[in-house]
């Protein structure tokens, strides 16, 4: 379907819009088609533009808490999560974050282990860790 020169994806419906706290909106989308082409940045800036003018769209993330990480292991290094990566056989872009739970200058000085929560894109990916 096309409107004012701009294509929408064919059958996009949104089943449903769920207010969450902080004045967030989640918005359902009837398959993974719409959510995909809703995933691209033009078409985003397009369907902000329609709604409040501080809008923002975010994709979906799955978070995974990891315990007792050696503390010689570097979250922020692009090499750390590449070894994720490999060893849990995911698709590059998968991982979007991930950081110590305690920020390190609360580490205590002998302290050996620590936990890092890891930010994923897909539901697949997260299960792949797991």
């Amino acid at each position: 379907i096309e409107k004012d020169s701009f294509i929408i994806h064919q059958g996009l419906i949104f089943q449903s819009a769920q207010r969450l706290p902080h004045s967030s909106i989640l918005y359902k989308l009837n398959s993974a088609a719409s959510a995909t082409w809703l995933s691209i940045p033009a078409n985003q800036a397009r369907f902000a533009t329609n709604l409040r003018s501080n809008t923002t769209i975010k994709d979906r993330s799955y978070h995974i808490l990891i315990k007792n990480i050696p503390m010689s292991y570097n979250p922020s290094l692009l090499h750390a999560n590449s070894i994720i990566k490999s060893n849990g056989r995911l698709q590059s872009g998968t991982i979007t974050k991930e950081k110590w739970i305690k920020p390190i200058a609360r580490h205590k000085p002998n302290q050996r282990t620590a936990h890092t929560i890891i930010t994923l894109k897909t539901r697949e990916g997260a299960n792949q860790i797991l």
